[in-house]
């Protein structure tokens, strides 16, 4: 294994891991929406929907910034011209 700019390269398992955070959190959320958004109220609804599907949003966005450091990595390795 490879070091670039003091950190190891990026694998396919970690886009794999963080996906799947992605999706459960996302899954949890929407279950609950659909579920039980009649029984909440007013400030419970922004609540939940910050709190709810935040984690799959940072997880989104932690899997771009991985993929844009994986590509920046694989140029400075010489794997793509």
């Amino acid at each position: 294994m490879q070091v670039v700019n003091g950190s190891p390269p990026v694998t396919h398992r970690t886009f794999f891991i963080l996906l799947l955070i992605s999706v459960v959190f996302f899954g949890i959320a929407l279950t609950i929406l659909l579920y039980y958004w009649d029984l909440l109220v007013g400030v419970y609804k922004t609540i939940f929907l910050l709190f709810g599907f935040l984690p799959s949003i940072v997880a989104l966005c932690v899997m771009l910034i991985v993929w844009k450091r994986k590509s920046r990595d694989e140029k400075s390795l010489g794997v793509h011209p």
